[in-house]
């Protein structure tokens, strides 16, 4: 199967996009060990999950014309978010998401994993020592694909101490 990267973001261009090591987020926030989808349940991801999932990956047009199909197929109105997200956004459909990211990041040699990363960027806050803690806003997928595929930075559009953000910079 070809893989092809998303089309450009044009609100991220002008982005400061960081490139932050991998494992020290993981070290705070790791998205395969840890409950960050409420439809994940509480266990670790398994090397076995991830072997079926990448058996199929998700995309993320696939995704979103999946959550749109399952959407349109609901007959009861009044059904809540939450029960919609979790008809069709459940632990298999995370992992394939991951899945799909992890043969993109596979794929690619290191200049153009920093390309797609410098584009399609994590949204992470650092927090503020002895007050908050670190919390990806946007793309634990992405992130937890750069775990998985082993990748030692990932792109970040960063918040938080710039002291934690400088000591976390990825330099090539």
């Amino acid at each position: 199967m070809a893989l092809s990267t998303p089309a450009p973001v044009p609100h991220l261009e002008n982005d400061d996009v960081k490139l932050i090591k991998t494992d020290v987020i993981q070290s705070k926030w790791d998205p395969l060990a840890r409950l960050i989808w409420a439809t994940m349940g509480d266990e670790q991801v398994t090397e076995q999950e991830m072997v079926i999932a990448r058996q199929s990956p998700l995309s993320p047009s696939d995704t979103d014309a999946f959550r749109i199909q399952t959407l349109k197929s609901m007959t009861n109105c009044s059904l809540h978010h939450a029960e919609a997200y979790q008809t069709w956004c459940d632990r298999s459909t995370h992992l394939r998401r991951i899945a799909w990211f992890v043969d993109l990041y596979e794929s690619v040699d290191d200049d153009a994993y920093e390309a797609v990363m410098r584009q399609y960027p994590i949204s992470l806050d650092f927090g503020l020592p002895g007050y908050c803690k670190m919390y990806v806003y946007d793309g634990n997928h992405r992130l937890a694909a750069a775990i998985y595929a082993k990748r030692p930075f990932v792109g970040a559009s960063c918040g938080g101490a710039n002291s934690l953000i400088k000591e976390a910079t990825f330099t090539r």
